[in-house]
């Protein structure tokens, strides 16, 4: 029987951009988990005619076609109506995991890691562009600053190194090779 993980020698060295990226990554999972509930309790808070009291409840979630879907949110006295523009926040929740899974396999430093980062990236900044062509909600510039700001560290020439297995090296033209020949 062989052990061939054995024989591969010890794991890539975890360096600082790649553990950056890893913690930016499980950010970014919470920024989109929790940008519905903050932006609800936030407008809430600010637009409800009646004071919002923490203490007070209970909750009461009641959706209308008015003529969109529209949720009634209620806490107590405090009411306010969110509209789909403030709903799409909900989209981002299934990529919730797939950030944590990119998150958790850049700090394992796992050999898949880089690309399920990077196709989870391209999830985050395609729905967020066609958000922000279709709804502008307020939530999406800082959903797209932290995708473009993710691209940039996961295209860092550290972080790309430990996943493509050795250093890229700059072509070198020799005088015996021809250049340009006819």
């Amino acid at each position: 029987m062989s052990d061939n993980h054995l024989d591969q020698g010890p794991p890539p060295h975890r360096g600082w951009a790649l553990t950056i990226s890893g913690l930016l990554l499980i950010g970014q999972a919470l920024l989109l988990a929790l940008a519905l509930p903050v932006l609800a309790a936030s407008r809430l808070g600010a637009e409800s005619l009646a004071p919002w009291d923490p203490r007070v409840g209970p909750l009461r979630l009641e959706w209308h076609r008015d003529p969109g879907l529209v949720l009634d949110l209620s806490y107590g006295l405090a009411r306010v109506r969110l509209g789909w523009e403030d709903l799409s926040a909900a989209l981002y929740w299934p990529l919730v995991p797939l950030d944590l899974l990119a998150g958790s396999l850049l700090l394992a430093v796992r050999r898949s890691a880089w690309m399920v980062a990077v196709f989870v990236q391209a999830l985050v900044l395609g729905l967020s562009l066609g958000l922000y062509f279709t709804l502008r909600p307020d939530y999406v510039y800082l959903v797209m600053l932290s995708g473009v700001l993710l691209v940039g560290y996961l295209n860092y020439e550290d972080v790309r190194v430990v996943y493509a297995g050795e250093e890229e090296e700059p072509a070198v033209i020799t005088a015996e090779e021809e250049v340009g020949g006819p």
